[in-house]
């Protein structure tokens, strides 16, 4: 071959060459560019050499490109030893999470304490990965890093693992434990407490209340133990078999001790973690006869007789308490019935078992499946005089976590931090459904009691607000932070401004009419007794606010949105957004003028930006009930007019024509916040008119106003304590005045608990008071002045109330011969002192 020719088939070589070359790389970047997007279709599973673990950012949270979107879970506990000297028990478990995979990651985060549970196998599907653990404790977060990325959409995630069952103690009652019951402390019990982040202490997950996803369960015991299982959902078979697997040289013993395997059905809506329970144990049970089962049709009422028929109502106990179960258990299906038509959204379970668990305090509202301490849920009957106080408390618990059914359960806060969306709900609703159900049972009066006490305790503006830190975190739950969540600022506060907001806008369906220097007040009394039964902004609010959130985990921005959709104002929205989220509480002056020539009554309202009981120097958007007075010959206040007005400024003038209001040119007083609608303190300037109110027998509601009013403005120094004491000597004028109307003593003598409550709060002051011997003897006097007539057997219930509070009242005074005295004629009247 010639050199040209040799040149020209190299240059040929060379082009063709380049032309291969150029092609493969196009096919090689084409491969990429479609490999790249079958993983970002979750269509290839790669290897990758990098793989990328999406995890939390702030170390805290979990992530949510990893949900979970079902689980099944099995326990086995064939290995349940129980004995009091032994602490701890293990139990083997299975899991299998079905997730969703939105983003190309190689790991999955979950909440695992690590020196609780031990993880022996993680599958993917059916195939087992090579994986590895890592712990991170304070945020108590496991890590399982894959070798290659995970398929993006539904994966199922199968986690294999034992954990510690601890013997229940007050250290030990988190998670899932075991005790003995006290009626036989050779028989056990296994139950749960996952509230509110402690299913991590019992099985790897995603224990954030933003998580809510369906469950199965699967419960071994052996069958020999004979126990009863329950779960959140219903049980659908029941299977006796020997594990093969667990087969060794005590062959025997298991062939003699076969298992006994309960699955159950699958939850009929999402829960979240906290809500899922897990009860074995040797319990016996009632439940109610379904053919029994009557409804009432009302107007309100619009569920279908047929679906609270289709619903199981169990009540569980020891065998020796099942019979003392029977009242609660017909009280669960009351309120049942009554939530399901007052909200009208019916019970979502198909069953509701109640389950009085030993050891345990206050309940828990596991759907499906509520726990609750034998003093919540063992009630005495026939319900007498002196165990009503015992019987509404407990009564109170069952309507509460029944509430929680709709509030929690079916709507579910995103975070803790907002966990008054649950809490104070079913705080504030429970009382609803007592005034409905039980409504001789006085329920506002605990209620009121609890508004008093509470103020008392946040009167300094350092309690943490009822929305707490938007950053409390599963990261602080190890310092037991999370507690700050289920305080009583949440509970009790955050009921008492539903309460506020609700009778607000229930006698005022439009609220900006409020805004009018005068208003028509004649037709606004009319508006008061047609809203007092009937829908209005804030009921279709709740309403809104479950219909458009069902079985979904919402914020605090979704429920304003119900709020604004619902007729009520913005600014009212507004207005309760900033009480949520402030602590402490405004202070408002009020005062008025009548002047009888022209009729005119004038109001002033007045807040102090530097309030001692905030924080802060803001205003507040207060609505405030107010109520004018004149005294009949026969010494009753008859009410003359009764208004709401929304105080948005820092002052408010109001001229009203009284002139065409019966009575009106009468007036002896006016109260603000006369029956504690308002969670705030009103300094009244008409003080003499008060006071006489008060010796004339004031009503209990509004006199309990003015104790908390007036020793809150002691404590604060915006008035002295001599305002107290005026207050003590003119209802103990009052009871003077009435010494010989058991009628009277019934009714009231919760306003001398209150007085009492208040003094006893302040009384560590005495030991450093000079003052003290003197107003010590004045006390006295007034408590001689007032004491009870003992001719009474002291069986019926206020007054033997009233009698054992007196005595009590004697020994905080230390009026030794009188109690001496007092006793012994309590006995031989055959009356009983409770503890």
């Amino acid at each position: 071959m010639g050199l040209i020719e040799y040149e020209r088939v190299k240059r040929y070589k060379f082009v063709m060459i380049t032309i291969i070359l150029a092609l493969l790389g196009i096919l090689i970047l084409t491969v990429c560019v479609v490999l790249g997007a079958g993983i970002g279709l979750g269509l290839f599973d790669v290897d990758d050499a990098h793989p990328v673990c999406v995890a939390s950012k702030d170390g805290f949270n979990l992530v949510s490109t990893v949900v979970p979107v079902h689980y099944y879970l099995q326990f086995d506990f064939t290995q349940f030893q129980p004995q009091l000297n032994n602490t701890y028990n293990t139990y083997n478990g299975t899991e299998i999470i079905t997730l969703n995979v939105s983003r190309r990651t190689s790991c999955v985060q979950l909440h695992s304490i690590a020196n609780f549970t031990t993880i022996d196998k993680v599958y993917i599907g059916n195939a087992r990965r090579s994986y590895h653990l890592s712990y991170t404790n304070v945020s108590q977060i496991v890590t399982i890093t894959f070798a290659s990325s995970l398929p993006i959409g539904l994966i199922d995630l199968e986690i294999h693992f034992t954990s510690y069952l601890p013997l229940y103690s007050e250290l030990n009652s988190a998670g899932m434990y075991y005790g003995a019951f006290p009626e036989s402390p050779q028989e056990y019990f296994i139950a749960t407490q996952f509230q509110p982040a402690w299913a991590r202490f019992s099985f790897p997950c995603f224990d954030e209340p933003r998580f809510k996803t369906t469950y199965n369960f699967s419960i071994s015991t052996l069958s020999s133990s004979n126990y009863t299982v329950l779960t959140n959902s219903i049980e659908s078979k029941s299977l006796q078999h020997i594990n093969n697997n667990n087969l060794n040289s005590n062959t025997n013993i298991q062939q003699q001790n076969p298992i006994s395997t309960i699955h159950f059905e699958t939850t009929p809506l999402p829960i979240s973690t906290y809500l899922v329970a897990i009860v074995v144990g040797n319990f016996s049970y009632l439940e109610i006869d379904q053919s029994l089962i009557m409804i009432q049709n009302s107007s309100s009422s619009k569920i279908q007789n047929s679906k609270i028929q289709s619903i199981r109502f169990r009540s569980y106990a020891h065998p020796t308490q099942i019979s003392s179960t029977s009242f609660a258990l017909n009280q669960t299906l009351a309120s049942i019935s009554f939530f399901s038509s007052f909200l009208s959204i019916p019970y979502s379970f198909p069953k509701l078992d109640s389950v009085a668990i030993p050891h345990r305090s206050g309940a828990m509202e596991n759907s499906g499946l509520i726990l609750y301490a034998y003093n919540r849920f063992i009630i005495p009957t026939p319900i007498t005089p002196s165990n009503l106080p015992y019987s509404r408390s407990a009564l109170s618990t069952i309507y509460h976590e029944v509430a929680h059914q709709w509030f929690g359960n079916l709507v579910t806060c995103e975070t803790w931090s907002t966990a008054f969306q649950n809490e104070a709900f079913a705080t504030y609703y429970s009382v609803v459904a007592g005034e409905g159900l039980m409504p001789d049972w006085d329920w506002n009066q605990d209620f009121y009691q609890r508004g008093l006490r509470i103020m008392a305790a946040d009167e300094n503006g350092l309690n943490q607000a009822v929305i707490k830190n938007e950053n409390l975190t599963t990261a602080q739950e190890l310092g037991f932070d999370l507690d700050e969540a289920f305080d009583d600022i949440t509970y009790s506060k955050g009921a008492r401004i539903l309460f506020m907001f609700r009778q607000f806008l229930k006698f005022n369906p439009n609220p900006n009419s409020l805004k009018k220097s005068t208003l028509n007040f004649s037709q606004q009394q009319k508006n008061f007794k047609k809203f007092i039964n009937n829908t209005n902004p804030w009921d279709e609010f709740v309403l809104n606010y479950l219909k458009w959130n069902e079985n979904k985990a919402v914020d605090l921005d979704t429920m304003l949105y119900a709020m604004n959709q619902s007729q009520i104002p913005p600014e009212i929205t507004s207005a309760f957004k900033n009480w949520m989220l402030s602590p402490g509480f405004p202070l408002i002056q009020f005062n008025y003028t009548l002047n009888t020539s022209t009729n005119i009554l004038t109001i002033y309202l007045h807040q102090s930006p530097n309030s001692p009981y905030q924080k802060n120097d803001s205003f507040w958007s207060v609505p405030i009930f107010l109520q004018f007075f004149t005294f009949e010959k026969n010494n009753n206040s008859v009410p003359v007019l009764e208004l709401w007005v929304n105080l948005e400024d820092n002052e408010t003038r109001m001229e009203i024509d009284v002139s065409k209001i019966e009575n009106g040119s009468k007036i002896d007083y006016g109260i603000g916040n006369a029956e504690m609608e308002g969670f705030f303190v009103v300094k009244s300037g008409n003080w003499a008119g008060i006071l006489e109110a008060l010796e004339r027998g004031m009503e209990r509601r509004a006199a309990l106003g003015v104790i908390g009013s007036v020793f809150s403005l002691g404590r604060s120094g915006h008035e002295t304590f001599v305002r107290a004491l005026e207050v003590t000597e003119a209802i103990g004028k009052a009871f003077r005045n009435n010494m010989n109307n058991t009628d009277y003593y019934k009714s009231n003598w919760q306003v001398l608990e209150a007085l009492e409550s208040e003094w006893r709060q302040i009384s560590p002051w005495f030991d450093t008071w000079s003052g003290y011997g003197q107003f010590r003897s004045y006390i006295l006097s007034l408590l001689k002045s007032i004491g009870p007539t003992w001719t009474e057997s002291g069986e019926e219930g206020g007054e033997r109330l009233f009698v054992e509070k007196w005595l009590l009242w004697q020994v905080m005074w230390e009026e030794e011969e009188n109690v001496r005295e007092a006793l012994e004629i309590w006995r031989e009247s055959k009356g009983n002192v409770s503890e």
